[in-house]
């Protein structure tokens, strides 16, 4: 019995003994366990108890994001709008702090998909999106905000492909898996080795300033934890100048400048449509029809889906006359057409003029 009981203890202190060095050689930089190892005090009695209150705090929250891990996957179609936003909430990583209008209107628009929950999961990636939010206030760039933290968990999820000890994004921002980094980015910008060739010639311009962002967080981070000694502190920015050195004076050789040159050669080959005259006419006249239809069903009944029709039409409208894009003409707002310019046309502009375009000047406003 006495044996056993001493098995017992023998065993329970390997496991505590390998609790400890599990979190000192892993997280050793977390404000966590450097509270945990930083814990004395005179009586054994209370530092134990401090000392549990901790671990008990870090395995809870270990269980609720493995727990939130297999409840996210394949959950989210059922939902309405607001248990969505409730839902996307309750599976950010509990030490990211974020802002009630992130929370409201960023994260319910991430899709449900592997990425999205890499997104969410990601302390790093949301602490980007939060900085974006300070800066992009408009609505317009909420799906912009998105398209950013996609393309970090799309380049974390290629990375922890090669390299499994790559948990999260920040522990790939090392001079060591700068090479698997840009590996990486090639893979997700279809880049030929041996002909130059990009296939999505953006994503090295998007990425790079991504990261960088990414980069003076943790810099700020760093600098701004009281929790880390100095020593600490100085190796955790090195790296991240190192990184960040590599980074500035290699990625124009490495995909940069072979992704300009495909984008060049794309817009110098790309055939480019004209339409015929009589088309546009044809057009032009359907498309005043059809706003002269929708606005009197408007007048008559005013519902989501007239009121739609009018808006479609009407952009389209615009679109012929002004070569706008769809997305710019539909993002405009009220403003910008009450505010335009209303100056008079210089009478030397006027005599170049033909008679058709002297009266669509009278007849036009365009913004």
């Amino acid at each position: 019995m006495v044996q056993i009981i001493f098995l017992i203890v023998v065993i329970k202190v390997n496991m505590l003994a390998k609790k400890g060095r599990h979190l000192m050689r892993n997280h050793g930089d977390e404000i966590e366990v450097l509270k945990l190892m930083a814990i004395s005090d005179p009586d054994p009695k209370i530092q134990k108890k401090k000392r549990q209150a901790i671990t008990d705090n870090l395995r809870n929250r270990e269980g609720q994001r493995s727990t939130d891990s297999k409840k996210c996957i394949g959950n989210e179609d059922d939902m309405t709008k607001h248990a969505l936003a409730k839902h996307a909430l309750s599976i950010i990583p509990k030490f990211v702090h974020t802002s009630k209008e992130f929370q409201q209107n960023i994260l319910p628009r991430l899709r449900n998909d592997e990425i999205s929950h890499i997104v969410k999961q990601d302390p790093l990636i949301i602490a980007y999106g939060c900085r974006l939010l300070k800066k992009k206030k408009e609505k317009r760039s909420r799906k912009l905000i998105c398209s950013k933290m996609r393309d970090l968990a799309k380049l974390l999820k290629l990375v922890r492909e090669k390299k499994f000890e790559i948990i999260q994004l920040q522990n790939l921002i090392d001079p060591k898996y700068y090479e698997c980094f840009i590996e990486s980015v090639k893979i997700m910008s279809g880049f030929n080795e041996e002909t130059g060739h990009v296939e999505v010639v953006s994503i090295p311009a998007r990425i790079r300033p991504e990261i960088l962002g990414c980069i003076d967080i943790l810099f700020t981070n760093t600098i701004m934890d009281q929790y880390k000694s100095t020593a600490l502190k100085d190796h955790i920015k090195n790296k991240l100048t190192e990184f960040k050195l590599l980074l500035e004076a290699n990625w124009q050789w490495e995909v940069s400048s072979n992704a300009e040159k495909t984008r060049k050669r794309n817009l110098m080959t790309k055939a480019q449509v004209m339409p015929l005259e009589k088309d546009i006419e044809e057009v032009m006249i359907k498309i005043h029809e059809l706003e002269e239809k929708y606005y009197d069903d408007l007048k008559k009944d005013v519902t989501n889906v007239n009121y739609e029709n009018l808006c479609e039409v009407t952009i389209a409208h615009i679109i012929l006359l002004d070569r706008k894009r769809s997305g710019d003409v539909s993002e405009a707002e009220l403003q910008y057409y009450l505010n335009r310019k209303t100056d008079n046309i210089p009478p030397q502009v006027l005599e170049i003029l033909d008679k058709n375009q002297k009266q669509a000047i009278s007849d036009l406003d365009i913004f």
